[in-house]
C-alpha cells in the first residue's frame, strides 16, 4: 500500500476509518472534530506491517501523533496509539 491511500481528516463521528466503495483500496482515518492534521508519513522501516503517523495541528488543543496500523487482510486502519506533542 503507497502512502497515498491513505488520507486523514476531521470528522465528528466515532467511527475512525472508512471505505471508499466497494474494493476500493482507499482509507480514511478521521481525527477527532475540530483537529486538523499536519502531516501524515508512512513508517518505511517496519517491513513487517503497514504504519503511518499522523500529526495534528491545533492551537485550541494539545498536539498528538497517531501511529496507526494498515490491515491488508480487512482492509483497515486501527489506532495502535496516540503521543503527546509540544
Amino acid at each position: 500500500m503507497r502512502a497515498s491511500n491513505l488520507t486523514s481528516r476531521s470528522s465528528g463521528t466515532n467511527n475512525n476509518t472508512h471505505s471508499h466503495g466497494a474494493g476500493s483500496n482507499n482509507l480514511i482515518y478521521n481525527l477527532p472534530e475540530g483537529i486538523s492534521s499536519r502531516t501524515m508519513c508512512a513508517i518505511s522501516a517496519d517491513e513487517e506491517s503497514h504504519r503511518f503517523v499522523v500529526g495534528t495541528c491545533s492551537l485550541q488543543a494539545p498536539n498528538t501523533i497517531h501511529v496507526l496500523n494498515y490491515s491488508e487482510d480487512t482492509n483497515t486502519v486501527d489506532l495502535e496509539t496516540v503521543l503527546p506533542f509540544d
